[in-house]
């Protein structure tokens, strides 16, 4: 075997390997645990619902606006799978844990939550 197919050979064994591992750390940030406080019931993040705030700039000039965008994570709302309460993320006391799983590995929100919700402002946030 040629010193290229050997290096194209290891490097999808690697990429194998990457995916097996991101697949793994899906599934755990997935499976972490967040607690509603109103019912006080903890639930596993791949339940809740998350809701994206979104507010639309309008067009500006030639080039600019005329585009739609998203709040960061600790600005938008969770709905408890247990009590259908709606959680602000800001006010929550996992606040900082919620944002971090949301946030910090690189996978959309779709793939972390049961469902996403867009919820659309009249008014930019600008």
């Amino acid at each position: 075997m040629s010193t290229l197919r050997t290096i194209e050979r290891e490097i999808d064994i690697l990429k194998a390997q990457r995916d097996r591992i991101k697949a793994r750390q899906l599934q755990a940030v997935r499976g972490s645990f967040i607690s509603c406080t109103r019912c006080q019931r903890r639930s596993r993040l791949s339940s809740w619902t998350f809701i994206q705030k979104m507010w639309y700039t309008p067009p500006e000039g030639c080039t600019g606006g005329d585009h739609w965008n998203r709040s960061e994570t600790r600005l938008c709302y969770m709905i408890c799978p247990k009590c259908r309460a709606e959680e602000y993320i800001y006010t929550h006391p996992q606040r900082k844990k919620i944002v971090r799983l949301a946030d910090d590995h690189n996978f959309s929100k779709d793939q972390l939550f049961k469902k996403v919700i867009k919820r659309e402002d009249k008014y930019s946030m600008a």
